[in-house]
């Protein structure tokens, strides 16, 4: 299981990031996200819009969850029940340098502009960006 989280672009850059929450609100993550390398800072390529809404799952895989309790059981840290606890509390916690060390990642699962940068723009051209840029997507 994963952790609905909406990543917000302005220009192409990274400007904040939120969780899902109940659809209306959500708790600010941007300090976390920014450490996972599956989230690019910055998109690169040809027609971003000036406002950009990625909306995906952050997501810790089973060897990844594996790794995190195995060094918790060694350590006497907390040991997590299941992927899903183990990516929401990585995604909580008040230090990115411990969010960084946990090999979460990111799926993207679908795009909203905000502000277009032109009328001319489909929706495959953003996920064929999103992908160009360093995003792993269900869509393209």
């Amino acid at each position: 299981m994963a952790w609905r989280s909406s990543i917000l672009y302005e220009n192409g850059v990274l400007v904040s990031a939120a969780t899902r929450g109940d659809g209306t609100t959500g708790e600010d993550i941007t300090s976390n996200v920014r450490t996972i390398r599956a989230i690019p800072l910055k998109l690169h390529g040809d027609n971003i819009p000036a406002r950009l809404e990625v909306r995906g799952e952050v997501f810790l895989p089973q060897a990844g969850f594996e790794k995190i309790n195995e060094d918790a059981r060694r350590t006497g840290g907390k040991v997590f029940a299941n992927p899903r606890n183990a990516a929401a509390g990585s995604l909580r916690q008040l230090d990115p340098r411990i969010t960084a060390k946990r090999p979460l990642t990111f799926s993207a699962t679908a795009s909203v502009f905000w502000k277009a940068a032109s009328c001319r723009i489909r929706i495959w051209d953003v996920c064929c960006n999103l992908k160009r840029g360093g995003y792993r997507s269900a869509i393209a």
